[in-house]
């Protein structure tokens, strides 16, 4: 997963390649990058890296500065033959990084929602934007990323979560608006979480827009997509049966940025992954019967991935668990999650895990790592009021962390706004049935 990207003054590309913890260069016309920083596995260690997200160059030393995000760290690193590189800010939720001519550094710094500028040999620098905690005021930010200074010093700021780019001038207290900032959309006044952003001499801002995809894919879809009159088989359709060519309860589904279709085939055990254009699948997970080993599964439910691992999540309904698993070349899985009677899966872009919990009708969160959660929808138990589910089953969080979650024996689909006590009911709930409002 690439992040940041710089370019020197030969042409040569450096990319934060996040998801393989290194930063590698591109020079002129190649076809294959070089390894300049990390490449040594995720670690915390001077020669490791640990999802890097940006990388820019310290013009008066020609050294590499790396925002180093999985360590909370920025570190110093030479552009060639550098063996490891040196600290130069640590405990920083750091994301996007810049500098002035005057060699001053800026860092965007996700968790206090502000950009700091740092004298190079300082360790605390100065609030220069934001800094007011998160929100939507024009003197706040919401998941700021990349940011670009001009020659006035005034800074622009991809303000993700808000979907807007903010300039704020030099000694300004608030930032304007300059792109964006009327919600997320594809609409060409609409910005969808903007990343990268930069600014010619006339003035003109380019932003790296993003569609945000749907639950269970990660394939982007427009606003505009309609549904096609006739469907194709992508997966199966040779009856029910264990071949390779054929599902039996197929549930969940998942479909990754290649078009490759993840699909939890409940009853054979196993998840299967179909790449475009095939007519038999592949087991990635479970295919060594029912059972409780980490080889095995019982009735899965559904599959997501885990974008900031590379590894697919997987409800192990029958085992009472979610488990994580390599979508290549995986022997086994590890357990995430216990003694949990999940259904449905789906993570924001924080990183946060969604849990269908059927037994006590409500949704679950997890911070990865964590083994409880909290409690985001229903736990009030099973019923059909709007605080409350019978069955919930799949799920879709959006870009505002709204949840929608199909309430199934209640025959609804019910959203539920970030911090709410109820969700409000946006298709059915008017009992089971075929005419066009069931």
């Amino acid at each position: 997963m690439p992040f940041g990207l710089y370019v020197d003054d030969e042409n040569t590309i450096y990319v934060a390649d996040s998801d393989n913890d290194r930063v590698l260069a591109w020079s002129l016309n190649t076809t294959s990058g070089q390894v300049i920083a990390g490449g040594n596995g995720k670690g915390d260690t001077l020669n490791q890296l640990f999802k890097p997200t940006d990388v820019i160059m310290d013009r008066s030393t020609n050294e590499l500065l790396i925002c180093d995000r999985g360590n909370r760290r920025v570190v110093r690193w030479p552009h060639r033959d550098g063996l490891h590189g040196d600290i130069l800010l640590s405990n920083i939720d750091c994301f996007g990084l810049t500098m002035d001519d005057r060699w001053f550094l800026y860092v965007t710094i996700i968790d206090k929602a502000e950009i700091r500028r740092f004298k190079l040999g300082e360790s605390h620098g100065t609030v220069v934007a934001g800094g007011n905690g998160e929100g939507e005021r024009l003197d706040q930010f919401n998941g700021p990323a990349y940011l670009y200074v001009d020659r006035d010093y005034s800074l622009y700021v991809s303000d993700s979560s808000n979907h807007r780019v903010v300039k704020w001038v030099k000694g300004a207290k608030e930032g304007e608006v300059v792109a964006g900032g009327h919600g997320p959309g594809s609409d060409f006044k609409q910005l969808s979480h903007p990343f990268g952003v930069l600014v010619d001499k006339m003035g003109t801002v380019y932003v790296a827009d993003q569609v945000t995809p749907l639950r269970g894919t990660d394939v982007p879809l427009m606003q505009q997509a309609r549904w096609s009159d006739n469907g194709t088989t992508v997966a199966g359709g040779h009856g029910n049966g264990e071949q390779l060519h054929q599902l039996n309860m197929p549930i969940g589904l998942y479909v990754d940025d290649d078009n490759t279709i993840y699909v939890a085939d409940s009853v054979n055990h196993r998840v299967l992954a179909w790449s475009p254009n095939a007519t038999t699948g592949q087991v990635v997970a479970g295919g060594n019967g029912k059972g409780s080993a980490l080889n095995q599964l019982v009735e899965p439910r559904d599959v997501i991935m885990d974008r900031s691992t590379n590894k697919l999540l997987i409800c192990d309904r029958g085992n009472r668990r979610v488990v994580s698993w390599p979508h290549r070349d995986g022997l086994r899985g590890d357990i995430v999650l216990s003694s949990i009677a999940c259904f449905g899966l789906t993570m924001d872009d924080r990183w946060f895990l969604y849990v269908t919990i059927t037994d006590t009708a409500e949704v679950l969160r997890f911070k990865l790592g964590e083994s409880h959660g909290t409690v985001v929808a229903g736990g009030n138990g099973i019923g059909a009021r709007l605080d409350q589910f019978n069955q919930p089953t799949f799920l879709y969080v959006d870009q505002d962390y709204s949840l929608y979650v199909s309430d199934m024996q209640n025959h609804r689909v019910v959203k539920w706004l970030e911090d709410a006590k109820q969700g409000e009911v946006v298709a059915g709930g008017n009992g089971a049935g075929i005419v066009n409002n069931n």
